[in-house]
């Protein structure tokens, strides 16, 4: 890659959130792989030029590179794998003179989940911009096709006053992504409008990541194994395992304690079958309120023989990757209609 005049925008997220579509509609074809979420179709990084003087003015002087990396599979192997090459393509395009004008973090609003998994996710990607690059962070919600309004708007004000707030706060920028070309371009126009107008210099300013130079692969084995141990080492949680019959109103009881729409409510006649938790502070009368893990489980009487459904809520419960072994259930809440 020429690094002269280019602009680099890197597309960073979970599988199928949405960052093959949004490359895809900036260059007006199917040139990038789209993942249907199961499965990942970018198992290699790869980039992809364009011209965009037709699209803001600052494409004039400059050519724009966008990135299309894996999605995270919150496995240490592959996410290892992910990173260096991340890690390394950025620095050689460092090396080329190719500015970096944003890492665009994709998040579903709707299927997706602020577990461990997505915020040790985004924990990486503010280690690899550093905290004085999070001017270049994007953060895209997707998946709002199909997604209730009032849902929606509840868990995008979530994330803008709890999950996202410190990034926002530090100068990050969040969009909504409808997944057509207007909106593309909207987003892409966006992001060159904040280039343009810096007076400041920093777009010449390194990544975290890119000033690690020899060191870069240890820097990134350090974060990685962190996450590792963090996944063994969380808090405590006091958990209430929701159980019933597939539509009981699991999700509802859950929103109705929250006082807001946590829980996605399942309208649709194909019924959930994996497991979620929500960690809801409750208040107890004569104390102050207590943070209460819900488990939203898979309901029985569905497309699963029951069998499979307990299963499937047990391998859950005993994984250490969702609680710490220090965590203990307070009760078993059995809905009936």
């Amino acid at each position: 890659m020429e690094g002269k005049n280019k602009l680099i925008i890197a597309m960073i997220g979970p599988v199928g959130g949405g960052k093959s579509t949004f490359i895809n509609l900036l260059l007006g074809t199917e040139t990038a792989a789209v993942s249907d979420g199961l499965d990942p179709c970018t198992t290699n990084l790869n980039h992809y030029e364009m011209e965009g003087g037709h699209l803001h003015p600052a494409l004039h002087e400059h050519r724009l590179v966008l990135l299309d990396t894996p999605g995270f599979h919150n496995t240490y192997q592959e996410d290892t794998k992910m990173l260096r090459k991340v890690g390394a393509w950025l620095s050689d395009s460092r090396r080329l003179k190719a500015k970096v004008l944003a890492i665009v973090y994709v998040f579903p609003i709707y299927a997706g989940k602020m577990n461990y998994h997505e915020c040790s996710n985004l924990k990486l990607v503010e280690e690899i911009l550093g905290a004085d690059s999070f001017f270049r962070l994007f953060l895209i919600t997707t998946g709002w096709d199909g997604c209730p309004t009032e849902i929606g708007d509840a868990r995008e004000a979530t994330l803008k006053r709890s999950h996202w707030k410190l990034l926002l706060d530090g100068g990050a920028t969040m969009e909504r992504f409808t997944e057509d070309t207007s909106s593309a371009q909207a987003i892409l126009s966006t992001i060159l409008t904040k280039f343009a107008a810096d007076k400041t210099g920093r777009y010449s300013e390194k990544l975290q990541i890119q000033r690690k130079g020899h060191d870069r692969d240890r820097f990134l084995a350090t974060l990685l194994s962190r996450r590792e141990r963090n996944r063994y080492c969380s808090e405590k949680h006091t958990i209430v395992i929701l159980l019933g019959e597939t539509g009981v109103g699991k999700s509802t009881f859950i929103n109705d304690l929250a006082e807001g729409e946590m829980a996605a409510v399942n309208h649709t006649l194909t019924p959930n079958t994996s497991v979620h938790y929500y960690r809801i502070p409750v208040d107890i009368q004569g104390s102050e309120p207590i943070g209460l893990t819900f488990v939203d489980c898979p309901g029985y009487n569905g497309i699963n023989k029951d069998a499979q459904v307990s299963r499937t809520i047990y391998d859950f419960l005993k994984s250490p990757i969702n609680f710490s072994p220090e965590s203990e259930v307070l009760g078993v809440v059995y809905l009936l209609d």
